[in-house]
């Protein structure tokens, strides 16, 4: 390694001899005799190669005078090595083209990772690092993570809890939370006091993940927090748990409200049936505030106001009718709520029932899925996508899909793959692109079903897809296919 006081010195001794050479220069002195380092590799016995590398050098004298080295160096930690190997040399242009080619597509970029993450490689560090505000990342990068804020370690303990800042605490934690909950809750009784209020609710909601009764101890306390934001999370995930508490009094009028608003209808044979619809507000101020009431008051206290059960409540809910619109939708206040309060069984039952026959032409982004789904395990979750892929009818109904996927989709296979109505739904856009005399105009489309599709599909399938759209025209290096070639290039 370089001696910062030898690496002074020579610059010293560089700037002293251009100085003094061109002192020479400019006053005709002899310029025959020239310091080491600037003679660099000169022939000795050419004094005019000499004087033409003199000069060259003697150039730079400005650059010299400006700025000055440090006189230290500065000792920065060597770059962790992570569990998987980086990818192969050869791919990193395309990585880094897909990763311009995704920063326009929400969460595109996580997908690229998992992707690596699947064939069992990780982004060269040149080309990719994680940002310093990440919220989710897979556990394989908390090493680099963990160096991005400028900490060595990927353990949290109480120990070192007030040397890591939030961010990376926050990482740690949900880490933490999948390998020992126990620990998670010793962290969480003994460091989250002394932190603000949003930094206490961020490091809560990380029992989401596992929830269960072995987490009432913890949630019990928090029902004392200070903050009324804390005290609510702990009373949502007591309600998820079924296990009693003092519930805070609700604003009665509000509730009766909705009670009213929410109104119960017979339907079907002999009127034998019944469906809660939400009857269209006087204004819309009236239904804006109906809205958030139905939004924000816990589901299992709105049922007792209908004098039903919940699991009656989410049996009668009609989905159908109360699509309501874009800024006035019941279906999206309803499955957040939901989201929040239902018990795992009572959740069951909801996806159940979105997955019903009659729901079928519902607008998948007039639902607000997300937070249902984020509530799912991973084979639930699975096993919804399959079913909400087979609904899909518009671009806005795979927007939503897209942006559900975590990851890959391993039960789209080829044959399935040429069945689903997403096949059909690609081939029809393939052929408006045909068709097109301005091709430009249908391309963004195109170009964002094959990206998600490159991502997110099969490798099998994936080289199935790469044939179909080679025989409708598009060449093997089309920018179209850019994901899918990344994906088929893999070792």
């Amino acid at each position: 390694m370089l001696n910062p006081a030898d690496t002074h010195q020579q610059w010293q001794t560089l700037h002293q001899g251009l100085a003094a050479y061109q002192e020479r220069w400019l006053t005709g002195a002899s310029c025959q005799s020239l310091p080491p380092l600037l003679a660099g590799e000169a022939d000795p016995n050419n004094p005019y190669e000499r004087q033409s590398q003199a000069l060259a050098v003697s150039s730079q004298l400005p650059l010299f005078s400006q700025a000055k080295p440090q006189s230290a160096f500065t000792a920065v930690p060597a770059l962790p090595e992570l569990a998987l190997p980086v990818i192969p040399t050869r791919l990193r242009p395309a990585f880094r083209m897909v990763m311009r080619e995704l920063a326009a597509l929400p969460h595109a970029d996580d997908l690229l990772l998992q992707l690596l993450r699947r064939y069992g490689y990780t982004p060269h560090p040149l080309d990719w690092l994680p940002q310093a505000n990440c919220s989710q990342l897979p556990a394989v990068f908390l090493p680099w993570f963990s160096l991005v804020h400028g900490a060595t370690t990927t353990e949290l303990t109480t120990e070192n809890w007030s040397e890591l800042p939030h961010a990376l605490r926050l990482a740690l934690l949900q880490q933490l939370r999948v390998q020992q909950k126990i620990q998670t809750h010793d962290l969480l009784l003994t460091c989250i006091e002394q932190e603000n209020a949003d930094r206490r609710l961020s490091y809560l909601e990380v029992l989401q993940a596992g929830l269960s009764a072995t987490d009432e101890p913890l949630l019990r306390r928090g029902l004392a927090d200070r903050s009324e934001k804390v005290r609510q999370l702990c009373r949502q995930y007591l309600t998820q748990l079924g296990l009693p508490f003092e519930e805070p009094a609700v604003d009665s009028a509000s509730l009766q409200d909705l009670a009213t608003w929410l109104q119960q209808e017979r339907f079907g044979f002999l009127l034998a049936s019944k469906k809660i619809v939400a009857k269209i507000g006087k204004n819309s101020v009236q239904t804006q505030n109906l809205l958030l009431a139905l939004e924000q008051i816990p589901l299992p206290q709105i049922a007792k106001a209908l004098d039903i059960n919940v699991d009656t409540l989410i049996e009668q809910w009609s989905f159908v009718d109360n699509q309501g619109s874009q800024l006035h939708n019941p279906n999206r206040a309803f499955l957040s709520n939901a989201a929040r309060y239902l018990t795992p069984p009572q959740l069951q039952g909801l996806v159940k029932r979105l997955e019903e026959p009659q729901l079928r032409d519902l607008s998948l982004a007039s639902l607000g899925l997300a937070p249902i789904f984020a509530r799912l395990s991973e084979q639930a979750q699975l096993q919804l996508l399959q079913q909400l892929l087979n609904r899909v009818q518009t671009d806005q109904d795979f927007a939503v899909v897209a942006q559900l996927t975590a990851d890959f989709w391993p039960f789209m296979t080829p044959i399935k793959w040429r069945s689903s109505p997403l096949s059909r739904q690609l081939n029809e856009h393939l052929k408006q692109w045909q068709q097109a005399e301005s091709k430009e105009q249908v391309l963004p489309q195109l170009a964002r079903w094959l990206c998600w599709l490159g991502l997110v599909l099969p490798q099998d399938t994936a080289q199935l897809l790469q044939q179909e759209l080679r025989a409708v025209g598009l060449v093997a290096n089309s920018p179209l296919l850019f994901t899918l070639n990344f994906q088929l290039n893999l070792p």
